[in-house]
């Protein structure tokens, strides 16, 4: 960006930066950066301090003069800050012979306190921007950067680029700068990482920067270098970098470049050569190395002690060149000569043609072809060594390169020394058309041999996978086999169990039959012995009735004779003068009164209430009217007598509103009944409707008036006092709410997510719109509602991350969209399929993978914790579930009734025994599923008693149905006798039961209660009658007259 920033882009820039972090980091807060290094010197903490800023703002679309501005900005305010508490224990460190005190910073807590820092400075110029805003360069350059691993197994190279020097570094001579540079790295990163943090700040620090860039690339080259063996020897790193610089100053380009990174300039077209890279086979870099005792050999390509194939480099202390470096013969003539800086002036040329490419190249093409990196043949030697050891690892320890020199083959020398020629003889672009894979196949190289051998060992090792496959195929189908015969097995033991049962059934139906034997011999003895004492009774009584006789007075006949025999006699008004009335009901039933006298007679001589002693109420209403009887009764006492609700059928409801007010009557009289009998308009009429709601809850209005009609009769707001809002919606539609309630007032009473469950969140933005409804609902929550693409429909996407960082969007792309790329089966390859479950519900597996298929990924057990049983037999039918499954384990995950859905259940009565399926299934719900005669035909009617009551049995089978299965006597034993007159009549019961037998179950009086005294005497002789009843209380049950009674009297005395 060239020119003045747009204040209104940094202000939105600086208040999205300040909504990321809307509070200073605290001490237990963790960096949302890594900083480069645990522990700094004050020299380091400027670079890896401005590092970690621009780290941090570039990934915030911000103008890059912006980024720079801040940084600066934050690191000038950390360095007035007291650093002193985050000081390490002073160390000390070896440089030129001496000993000298470094200081080290704790890195983490410093730039903790810089993040802080630069979140204050974003702070104030959101609240004031700076006047003037930062300016950028004033002329436009395009940059582009590209950088590849290749074959390395890290990437060990760092590029940086900075239009914004000056406004990085704060240098205001008014001078344009723009800074560029490549590091490519050996042996590590951690040189080149160095490299690019620090060359560019501590080359801003040189004072001769812009009169002499030349001197100050070569100082700052030397002071970076010295930086980086102090951090080396504390933290033992081994690495090494070469490096390449370009500085812009106003018109002209300086390069400064260490090692064998190479540049070029494009103009018009054609290329100009910048630069001469720092290699061994330069004859004074030759020169220059043998001078400090140094060799340069052959091995390949020209190496400096046959180990580097660059002759100058930051870093590598511990290998050949930090002793060519710590020579004490040549160290001045080293530093004057490490770097070599070229100047050019680009004032002629356009800004538009002034396009320069930095090419960032991982280890260069002339080092790659002219030289055949002596690191990537000793990893291709290492290689084919592997192949024939068989043991890659044991390989790499022994891949020295002393051992390498020693397993090489001469063929291997060969044909390394024939490619060395060939891309001598070649030119530069004659190389990059015959450097192909196509050209290495055509010569037969080394290359070709060793991707031969990879291709057959792929072969193999392909092989060897389709061995185990079919192997664990094999064992799939031994597995199917042995749990086909445990179920064949099981099945035989069922098969074995179910005789046994049978037998046992069997042997207890024999039992039975001896038991009721046994039985009917004991009731027969125990019958002989009852007539025998029945005969000795009856002598006892015979005797004492002639003795009664003998005694009896006339008036005792009187007294014997019934009432009727009186009324024969005399008129009933007669007897009302001879007796009280009261007296008379003493021999007469009142019904029997009302026969000869007139109800309203009736009240002349016996007050209403006491009528009410001897004749129901209800039994009145049918002598004389209701309305006649409130004549008699006040309204009230009527109520004592009589439940309100049977009033109502003598009386109309309204009728009652004349003798009894309407809140009396819901004294008497539940208000919902009251509904049944009156209208809830018309009850509108005699109550409020305030007062309807002490007697009705407001949700049983509801079920008698409608919610509208409610509103005419009570305001919206005082319902909501009555009814919860949620409880509203069930009555009235959210739409319709909202004609009588304005949404804000709406979200009063109901949380915002529980009006989503009423009314669509689309319509939700009819009524309110996006932004505010995010005021109420978080944005993560308004995407369980709203899909993301619907989101974007009513927020632009740049708004979606106001709310919602980046990271987070990508939580809502789904698993499925991955199987549009990759195949189900690829997938399990590469992920386990329990982790597959993490990402994609089973139904969803279901579509991609058969059922079938994935009880081979997936024991069937661990398929239950992520399926439904029952969604498990929308895929695999019940019988086959079996097959996986022991009958058993099913009922672990299925209750019994469901199974029966699926299986019949006279098949499950195959797989399990009728006694097990009681210990799942209730009784009663057995015979839901099994009509009661078929369990008859598994289970014994004694074993069905223990399971069920009697009573119950009664209720599937006809009583006389159990006859067939129990015998009577037997019956008698689970079931009360007067309980079995309940289920058979007792004319029926004498058919199974002699009379006789009824008695020791049954009291004779109790007796009369089921059967005429007249039929018991079909049944049972009078003079037998008299042994189990006295003769006076045979007169209540039969009328003493002189043709009835009396006859039979004198009959039996004869």
């Amino acid at each position: 960006m060239g020119g003045v920033m747009e204040e209104e882009v940094v202000r939105g820039c600086l208040r999205r930066f300040l909504e990321d972090f809307p509070a200073p980091l605290g001490p237990e807060d963790p960096l949302p950066l890594n900083p480069l290094s645990r522990k700094v010197t004050l020299d380091e903490l400027r670079g890896e301090s401005l590092d970690l800023g621009l780290r941090l703002l570039n990934t915030r679309d911000a103008p890059s003069t912006l980024n720079a501005a801040m940084c600066h900005a934050a690191l000038a305010e950390l360095q007035k800050a007291d650093l002193s508490p985050f000081h390490l224990p002073q160390e000390t460190e070896q440089q030129q012979g001496e000993e000298q005190e470094v200081v080290l910073l704790q890195s983490e807590p410093v730039q903790r306190l810089f993040l802080n820092k630069l979140r204050e400075v974003g702070v104030a110029w959101h609240q004031n921007l700076p006047s003037p805003l930062p300016i950028g360069p004033s002329r436009f350059l395009m940059c582009s950067a590209h950088a590849i691993r290749n074959t390395r197994r890290k990437m060990e190279d760092r590029h940086v680029t900075l239009p914004d020097f000056n406004t990085l570094t704060g240098l205001k001579d008014g001078v344009e700068r723009g800074y560029y540079a490549v590091f490519d790295g050996h042996g590590g990163v951690d040189a080149a990482i160095y490299a690019a943090t620090h060359l560019h700040v501590t080359l801003s620090q040189q004072e001769e920067l812009q009169s002499d860039p030349a001197t100050a690339f070569k100082t700052a080259f030397t002071r970076t270098d010295d930086m980086l063996r102090g951090k080396a020897k504390r933290e033992r790193l081994r690495s090494g970098s070469t490096g390449l610089a370009v500085l812009l100053q106003g018109e002209w380009l300086h390069v400064a470049w260490l090692g064998d990174s190479q540049s070029m300039l494009v103009r018009r077209g054609q290329d100009i050569t910048l630069m001469d890279p720092h290699k061994p086979d330069r004859e004074d870099e030759k020169q220059r190395v043998e001078g400090l005792g140094g060799c340069i050999v052959f091995m390949g390509c020209w190496r400096v002690n046959g180990t580097y194939a660059v002759s100058r480099a930051i870093g590598e202390w511990n290998s050949t060149l930090w002793w060519l470096k710590q020579h004490p013969r040549k160290r001045q003539q080293l530093c004057s000569s490490s770097s070599t800086c070229l100047h050019c002036y680009l004032g002629n040329l356009c800004p538009e043609m002034a396009f320069f490419h930095l090419c960032l190249e991982m280890a260069s093409f002339h080092l790659c072809l002219e030289m055949a990196s002596f690191h990537l043949c000793l990893e291709m030697a290492s290689f084919h060594i592997c192949l024939e050891m068989a043991s890659f690892h044991l390989c790499l320890e022994m891949a020295s390169f002393h051992l390498c020199l020693e397993m090489a083959s001469f063929h291997l020398c060969l044909e390394m020394a024939s490619f060395h020629l060939c891309l001598e003889m070649a030119s530069f672009h004659l190389c990059l058309e015959m450097a192909s894979f196509h050209l290495c196949l055509e010569m037969a190289s080394f290359h070709l041999c060793l991707e031969m051998a990879s291709f057959h060992l792929c072969l193999e090792m392909a092989s060897f996978h389709l061995c185990l496959e079919m192997a664990s195929f094999h064992l799939c189908l031994e597995m199917a086999s042995f749990h086909l015969c445990l179920e064949m097995a099981s099945f035989h033991l069922c098969l074995e169990m179910a005789s046994f049962h049978l037998c046992l059934e069997m042997a207890s139906f024999h039992l039975c039959l001896e038991m009721a034997s046994f039985h009917l011999c004991l009731e027969m003895a125990s019958f002989h012995l009852c007539l025998e004492m029945a005969s000795f009774h009856l002598c006892l009584e015979m005797a004492s009735f002639h003795l009664c006789l003998e005694m009896a007075s006339f008036h005792l006949c009187l007294e014997m004779a019934s009432f009727h025999l009186c009324l024969e006699m005399a008129s009933f008004h007669l007897c009302l003068e001879m007796a009280s009335f009261t007296s008379v009901l003493k021999w007469l039933p009142f019904t029997s009164v009302l026969k000869w006298l007139p109800f309203t007679s009736v009240l002349k001589w016996l007050p209403f209430t006491s009528v009410l002693k001897w004749l129901p109420f209800t039994s009145v209403l049918k002598w004389l009217p209701f309305t006649s009887v409130l004549k008699w009764l006040p309204f009230t006492s009527v109520l004592k007598w009589l439940p309100f609700t049977s009033v109502l059928k003598w009386l109309p409801f309204t009728s009652v509103l004349k003798w009894l007010p309407f809140t009396s009557v819901l004294k008497w009289l539940p208000f919902t009944s009251v509904l049944k009998w009156l209208p809830f308009t018309s009850v509108l009429k005699w109550l409020p409707f305030t007062s309807v709601l002490k007697w009705l809850p407001f949700t049983s209005v509801l079920k008698w008036l409608p919610f509208t009609s409610v509103l005419k009769w009570l305001p919206f707001t005082s319902v909501l006092k009555w009814l919860p809002f949620t409880s509203v919606l069930k009555w009235l539609p959210f739409i319709s709410v909202l004609k009588w309630l304005p949404f804000t007032s709406v979200l009063k009473w109901l949380p915002f997510t529980s009006v989503l469950k009423w009314l669509p969140f689309t319509s939700v933005l009819k009524w309110l719109p996006f932004t505010s409804v995010l005021k109420w609902l978080p944005f993560t929550s308004v995407l369980k509602w709203l899909p993301f693409t619907s989101v974007l429909k009513w927020l632009p996407f740049i708004s979606v991350l106001k709310w919602l960082p980046f990271t987070s969007v990508l939580k809502w792309l789904t698993f499925t969209s991955v199987l549009k790329w990759l195949t189900f089966t690829s997938v399990l390859k590469w992920l386990p399929f329990t982790s597959v479950l993490k990402w994609l519900p089973f139904t969803s597996v279901l579509k991609w993978l058969p059922f079938t298929s994935v009880l081979k990924w997936l024991p069937f057990t661990s398929v239950l914790k992520w399926l439904p049983f029952t969604s498990v037999l929308k895929w695999l039918p019940f019988i086959s579930v079996l097959k996986w499954l022991p009958f058993t384990s099913v009922l672990k995950w299925l209750p019994f009734t469901s199974v029966l859905k699926w299986l019949p259940f006279t098949s499950v009565l195959k797989w399990l025994p009728f006694t097990s399926v009681l210990k799942w299934l209730p009784f009663t719900s057995v015979l839901k599923w099994l009509p009661f005669t078929s369990v008859l035909k598994w289970l014994p009617i004694t074993s069905v008693l223990k399971w069920l009551p009697f009573t119950s049995v009664l209720k599937w089978l006809p009583f006389t149905s159990v006859l067939k299965w129990l015998p009577f006597t037997s019956v008698l034993k689970w079931l009360p006798f007067t309980s079995v007159l309940k289920w058979l009549p007792f004319t029926s019961v004498l058919k199974w039961l002699p009379f006789t037998s009824v008695l020791k179950w049954l009291p004779f009086t109790s007796v009369l209660k089921w059967l005429p005294f007249t039929s018991v005497l079909k049944w049972l002789p009078f003079t037998s009658v008299l042994k189990w009843l006295p003769f006076t209380s045979v007169l209540k049950w039969l009328p003493f007259t002189s043709l009835s009674i009396l006859r039979l009297y004198f009959d039996v005395t004869v």
